[in-house]
C-alpha cells in the first residue's frame, strides 16, 4: 500500500461522515451547508490523491541530496569560510564577501593550528596571534572564539586535554600516538 493510499481510508472516512452529517442537518440549511462544502473539499482531496498515487515516485527514481544521509556528501557541509578559500582572490572581490574583523581572527587562528602540524594549545596560539597580529588577546576571549569555531566545525578540541586544540578531529589512540611520540621530544613538558 502506497503512503497516499493509506492517507486515501481517512479522506474517505471524512467525506462519508460529512454527507451523512449534511443529510442529518438537512431541516438546518446553514449547517447543512457547511457539511456540504467540508464534504466537496475532501471529495477534492480524494481526486488530488488518486491522481498523485498514479504519478511515478520521483524520490525514489531520483534521490536528492537532501535525502541521502551525509556520509554520502563527497565534502562535509560548512557555512563559514576558510582562509584557503579566499587565499589568492582579489581584493575587489574579498571586498565584496561578508568578511568580518572576527573571521580574519578566526583566519589567523586556523592559519596558526595548520602550521603547528593540526594540533596547538591555548598557550601558544595566544603567543603566535600576538607574534603575527601584534595584538595580546585575553585568554577567555580566546577561549570563548575557539567554542564558536567549534561549534561551526572549524576546530575541534582534543579528547582529554585541556586548552588542546586540532583542524580535525582526533580519536583517542591517535591522541595516544601522538602523545608518546611528543613525550620523548624535551619541549614536551611545555606543551
Amino acid at each position: 500500500m502506497s503512503l497516499l493510499a493509506k492517507h486515501m481510508v481517512l479522506v474517505k472516512d471524512q467525506l462519508e461522515f460529512h454527507r451523512r452529517m449534511a443529510e442529518r442537518f438537512s431541516d438546518n440549511p446553514f449547517r447543512s451547508n457547511l457539511h456540504k462544502a467540508t464534504q466537496a473539499k475532501f471529495e477534492e482531496l480524494a481526486s488530488d490523491l488518486s491522481e498523485a498515487d498514479k504519478l511515478p515516485d520521483e524520490k525514489a527514481n531520483h534521490p536528492s541530496q537532501e535525502q541521502q544521509p551525509r556520509h554520502f556528501l563527497k565534502t562535509p557541509l560548512r557555512l563559514s569560510l576558510i582562509p584557503q578559500e579566499i587565499e589568492g582572490l582579489p581584493e575587489e572581490l574579498i571586498k565584496e564577501l561578508s568578511v568580518s574583523e572576527g573571521d580574519k581572527t578566526e583566519f589567523a587562528i586556523l592559519s596558526i593550528i595548520e602550521q603547528s602540524g593540526g594540533i596547538a594549545t591555548l598557550d601558544r596560539l595566544l603567543i603566535a596571534l600576538y607574534k603575527n597580529t601584534g595584538e595580546i588577546y585575553k585568554r577567555q576571549t580566546l577561549t570563548s572564539r575557539l567554542y564558536r569555531m567549534g561549534q561551526k566545525e572549524l576546530v575541534f578540541n582534543v579528547p582529554n586535554r585541556k586548552g588542546v586544540y586540532s583542524n580535525r578531529p582526533i580519536t583517542e589512540d591517535e591522541l595516544m600516538r601522538l602523545v608518546s611520540v611528543d613525550d620523548n621530544h624535551p619541549s614536551a613538558a611545555q606543551a
